[in-house]
């Protein structure tokens, strides 16, 4: 596996974007995060059209998905934790349905500021501590 790590990749483009263009409903608080539960089939697509392409990684659609994210909007953190492991699934998914190609799959974990939804991600101002940083980030990973 190190020999595909040290060489240079093609990405995939936009997800959200992507998903936007095509449909799916991206709007509130949890952005892309929504349609991996209402519809993983335009998610499933966005995927498979990136390694169509020639993407080698695809990330997953799981930038603001977050135990803390989720809870603020009234939702169970083990939701959160489904919705991530669901994220990979479905990038897993795709990416095998293309047996001759190699594709990596990248978790994308959205910064700290973005489940505060104030911008924050953008400016790093932060009002929380390091430790809170690194809980954060953990029980995500």
């Amino acid at each position: 596996m190190a020999s595909i790590l040290n060489s240079l990749h093609v990405i995939d483009g936009g997800l959200a974007s992507e998903l936007e263009y095509r449909g799916a409903r991206i709007s509130g608080p949890l952005w892309s995060a929504h349609v991996l539960e209402d519809q993983p089939e335009i998610l499933l697509a966005v995927h498979r059209a990136y390694i169509e392409a020639g993407a080698q990684v695809i990330a997953t659609c799981s930038y603001q998905v977050s135990r803390m994210g989720y809870v603020e909007f009234g939702l169970a953190p083990e939701q959160a934790d489904a919705a991530l492991l669901k994220s990979v699934e479905l990038a897993r998914q795709a990416a095998a349905e293309f047996p001759g190609k190699r594709v990596l799959v990248a978790a994308s974990l959205g910064p700290y500021g973005a489940a505060l939804h104030n911008g924050a991600e953008y400016t790093g101002d932060y009002t929380c501590s390091h430790d809170d940083l690194v809980r954060f980030h953990r029980e995500r990973i």
